[in-house]
């Protein structure tokens, strides 16, 4: 009783880390979040409450500023930032930049739509930018709403735009249409604007602060420069957001689960080492350990290697600015020594500084474009304090303090090169900054010039790169490891079969069964696996769309293989099992040669058609015949040994053929791949007439008797768990997974490799199928398909890459058991019907590969969704309550005894 508690208590906290883990955490560690102008971008109050932009994210608060809800913009791994935030009362809208995925600037921006409490509503308006107009600081500045519409003030250095969008989203196929309410050109660099709808005019201010008020009516500038433009309107502006209940007591779940995980790791750590686990896998561990340690030192030498390139980058574009000045300047920054802010806005003096803005602008994008370079110039007042003259990102009004200065007025070169630099500050992967001296003709210093570049998104690609790398490297050595294995004992095969061919030539059959079984579903696998590939390459030369294209031979894929599953046992049972054998070999060979010729000439229509014929032939007779081997041997721990053998060739066909159909269709193209299977069909030829014998019996009495067997309640029960796992379990292998990785931004090294992992997991995984082995068959199942249905339920609800690819690992696992154990399950269950293994195998075929046709595109994912919820619901109460399995083990004992009294 104490194990089941704290297996219950685990299984608790798990539910609790999984569904906080999507959101930030602030209890009982703050007690509360303290905004105000320092920490906020922008902020909008209305009735209903309060939306700020606050360490980059959206945060939402009640009108009693209680915490609803802090998210980032981020879309699909995509890096984002909110800029504006304003509401119309009851909705919110932000102003949103995506930033370019291989560089630190705007690829375009984005006017979203949010609820008062967060919920995201649709895209209303968006401004792409060409790779000539990427920018590091945004050009839609403002953002009004007032009787349906919103209004976005544009400001680009001197051009100025008013745009209305209509305040409801518009479908995704359909493009925003907006119109410019005002265009014109002020005669300075603006910074910043908004439009004061109900003045009925727009407000932008310069560098200095200073007002404009362009009238909407007269289509008049006007200049107010004793009018001082701020941020915060009230500059004693703060907010002090407090956590509701709900928030932190889950926030304390939250907590209190990862401390019990943390606890249940560290004990399951040592119950693996006292049992001596260790010792077992010494020489495993030690090489993961040794390459971990491997790659922790080859990313770091990358990274520093990395970091001193944008150094050096940043001292080349340093200098090349501070000899600029130098040699063609040195009279303009002149001015600068000992002159307070104030003075700047007499016109000689802003004529002769105005150019310092554009022309940094253009010394950042050409020396570091990419790392997110800006430079700013400081000047010293009377004081010897450092005030801002010019900023590249042209965000700051002049005359903003400078702090914590290493460099100050008093400084003189130290020696004859007057090139001197100080680092201030060096945060690995976020900020560099450097201080370059800015002299006068007396070699008096008047300011410095800050150059800064922001890196820390290409750092951490490039890490990802590494690692990346790293993970293919391990892929490559799985796929060599897992293809000297399958050399090893298929070449053993070959041996025994040769040794006993003549003496035993019933049983050198078998020993060749695994071989048939890794050639077959090896083709079976590959072909899954590659065709969304494939069908990209035919889609070049269509006119339909991708997912019509694809749906297309996929769904003509399934028919085929639900049609082939039906009529398998009829085709055997008429023809006998060595003619269909290499007749199935020769149409599955005709087949792959049929899609070769359709990819070169582009028909996806042909292409269906083969695929249609591969799922009945290949997918439904061969995979019947290689899968049916097994189970006509009489010694059933011998079967038992084969069975889960032919379950691990599958798992390493699937790797090996997945790989070197990777490798030959990137590096000749899919034509080629299709082609080995051409030669691997031709292959099956002589192993059809060496494995099978030419038999014919009548079939249909067998198949009426399976159906029948099938159809008693103690087996409907096991074939509809069966297939619900198998179906929502592939569903999530071929379609939800992909998905979730797709908007992750995974790359397809990344893809790849997981895939690679999940399937070696899979590939060694005897010691958790030896376990299953002793439990009762229903117990096994319910178990299996509880932990893959509460697995899934928890990742509906936080869709985490790293979560999704912990719930792989785990489905593929529990696939395996399921796989291994489930036809001999069902002859366990139909032993005194008269049938045999391989009958019930085939027939038990047709229903998984019927329900199976359901998969698809659009159906796959809704399919994982909706099954995993009931599944997960089922898996808790199996779980937590141990009386449900009891319950239903009772009730089958109950009816197996009425039946036998019958």
């Amino acid at each position: 009783m104490r194990k089941k508690l704290c297996l219950i208590i685990s299984i608790l906290a798990a539910i609790f880390v999984f569904i906080g883990a999507q959101r930030p955490h602030y209890f009982p560690f703050a007690r509360s979040i303290e905004l105000d102008q320092s920490n906020v971008l922008d902020v909008a109050e209305y009735e209903n409450g309060m939306t700020a932009i606050w360490d980059k994210q959206l945060l939402f608060a009640t009108h009693d500023r209680e915490l609803i809800n802090v998210f980032s913009t981020d879309i699909n791994g995509v890096q984002s930032e909110p800029r504006a935030v304003a509401s119309d009362g009851e909705n919110v809208y932000a102003i949103v930049g995506e930033i370019y995925n291989d560089y630190n600037f705007y690829i375009n921006e984005k006017l979203l739509k949010y609820s008062s409490s967060g919920r995201y509503l649709g895209e209303l308006y968006i401004q792409n930018y060409d790779e000539n107009q990427c920018i590091n600081s945004n050009q839609l500045k403002d953002v009004v709403v007032r009787d349906g519409y919103a209004y976005i003030t544009q400001i680009q250095d001197r051009d100025v735009r008013l745009i209305r969008v209509s305040a409801d989203p518009v479908n995704e196929d359909s493009e925003t249409e907006n119109t410019v309410m005002a265009s014109f050109t002020a005669p300075e660099t603006i910074q910043a604007g908004e439009y004061r709808i109900d003045e009925n005019r727009i407000e932008i201010y310069n560098r200095f602060g200073e007002v404009y008020y362009y009238d909407m009516s007269e289509h008049e500038l006007s200049f107010h420069p004793d009018i001082i433009h701020t941020q915060f309107h009230n500059q004693s502006w703060s907010a002090s957001i407090t956590f509701s209940a709900f928030t932190r007591i889950m926030d304390i779940l939250y907590y209190l689960g990862a401390v019990i995980l943390v606890i249940t790791v560290l004990y399951a750590v040592f119950r693996i080492v006292s049992a001596g686990y260790l010792i077992r896998y010494r020489t495993v561990i030690a090489f993961i350990v040794l390459f971990l340690s491997v790659v922790a030192y080859y990313t770091g030498m990358t990274l520093k290697d990395f970091d001193e390139e944008h150094r050096l980058r940043t001292i080349s574009a340093a200098e090349s600015v501070t000899a600029g000045f130098r040699y063609f300047a040195m009279d303009e920054l002149g001015v600068l020594g000992g002159k307070e802010p104030e003075d700047f806005k007499t016109k000689e003096l802003r004529d002769r500084t105005e150019w310092i803005g554009p022309y940094l602008q253009e010394v950042c994008r050409a020396n570091g474009k990419e790392m997110g370079m800006y430079a700013q110039i400081y000047a010293f007042d009377k004081d010897g304090e450092a005030y801002l003259i010019a900023d590249s990102y042209n965000e700051n009004i002049l005359g903003t303090r400078y702090t914590d200065l290493s460099i100050s007025a008093e400084d003189s070169p130290g020696s004859s090169h007057r090139m001197g630099y100080t680092i201030e500050k060096e945060v690995d992967g976020v900020y560099v900054f450097f201080h370059a001296p800015i002299y006068d003709k007396d070699d008096n210093i008047i300011g410095f010039l800050e150059m800064g570049s922001e890196y820390g998104k290409l750092r951490y690609d490039r890490i990802r790169s590494v690692i990346g790398a790293a993970m293919q490297l391990v892929s490559f050595v799985v796929f060599a490891v897992m293809l000297l294995d399958v050399i090893r004992k298929y070449s053993r095969e070959l041996m025994e079969y040769a040794a006993i061919r003549k003496s035993q030539p019933r049983e050198a059959k078998y020993c060749l069964s695994n071989t048939y079984d890794f050639l077959v579903t090896g083709l079976v696998y590959m072909d899954g696996m590659m065709m969304v590939m494939a069908v990209s390459s035919i889609s070049a030369n269509s006119d339909i769309d991708m997912a019509l294209l694809f749906a297309i031979p996929f769904t003509a894929y399934r028919i085929g293989s639900w049609l082939g599953s039906v009529i398998t046992s009829m085709l055997l049972g008429r023809f006998g099992e060595r003619r269909m054998g290499v007749a199935s070999a020769i149409i599955s060979a005709a087949s792959f040669a049929g899609m070769v010729f359709s990819i070169g000439r582009g028909n996806i229509y042909l292409f269906a058609a083969c695929k249609f014929l591969e799922g009945i032939f290949l997918e439904s007779v061969l995979y019947a015949l290689a899968e049916g081997i097994p189970y006509e041997i009489e010694d059933m721990d011998r079967r038992n040994k084969k069975i889960a053998e032919s379950q691990s060739a599958t798992e390493a066909a699937t790797l090996i053929f997945t790989m070197i159909a990777g490798l030959v269709a990137s590096s000749l193209g899919f034509s080629w791949m299709y082609g080995i299977g051409v030669v691997v069909c031709v292959l099956l030829i002589p192993f059809s007439f060496v494995i099978f014998e030419d038999e014919e019996e009548d079939e249909e009495v067998k198949t009426l008797q399976v159906w029948k067997a099938f159809a008693r309640p103690h087996a409907l029960i096991y074939i509809i768990l069966m297939v619900l796992t198998i179906s929502f379990a592939t569903s999530y292998d071929e379609y939800l997974f992909p998905l979730i990785s797709e908007n992750a931004g995974l790359t397809e090294i990344e893809m790849t490799s997981i895939g690679v992992f999940s399937v070696t997991i899979t590939y060694f995984a005897e010691s958790i199928v030896e376990i299953f082995n002793k439990w009762h068959p229903l117990k096994a199942m319910i178990t299996a398909l509880s932990v893959c249905g509460i697995a899934i339920m928890l990742l509906i609800l936080n869709t985490n890459i790293v979560f999704a690819t912990i719930v792989l690992f785990i489905v593929c696992v529990m696939i395996r058991v399921v796989e291994v154990h489930r036809i001999s399950w069902l002859i366990g269950l139909t032993a005194n019907d008269g049938v045999e293994g391989k009958d019930v195998l085939e027939n038990y075929f047709a229903l998984e590969d019927g329900f199976k046709v359901l998969h698809g595109p659009v159906l796959g994912p809704l399919f994982t969704v909706s099954s995993s919820v009931a599944a997960g619901f089922l898996g808790l109460l199996c779980l937590v309550s141990p009386r449900v399995y009891g319950m239903i083990a009772e009730k089958m004992k109950t009816n197996n005894l009425n039946e036998e009294d019958n």
